[in-house]
């Protein structure tokens, strides 16, 4: 399932940074989110999703 729903999520134009640490989020004057992580600077986003990996509750 977590893999079909990565691949519509990404068909819809939303993107995965996986492997990534947030570091900072600024709001620019017109509005546009700007995520800086670990690796890379992202620019001219409306919106960020931040989710955090776990383990399975499994036996």
């Amino acid at each position: 399932i977590r893999e079909f729903v990565a691949e519509q999520m990404s068909v819809r134009g939303i993107e995965f940074h996986a492997e990534e640490s947030p570091q900072a989020i600024t709001k620019l004057a017109d509005g546009s989110l700007t995520l800086k992580t670990n690796k890379h600077t992202y620019e001219g986003f409306s919106h960020i999703m931040f989710a955090t990996g776990r383990r399975p509750n499994t036996r």
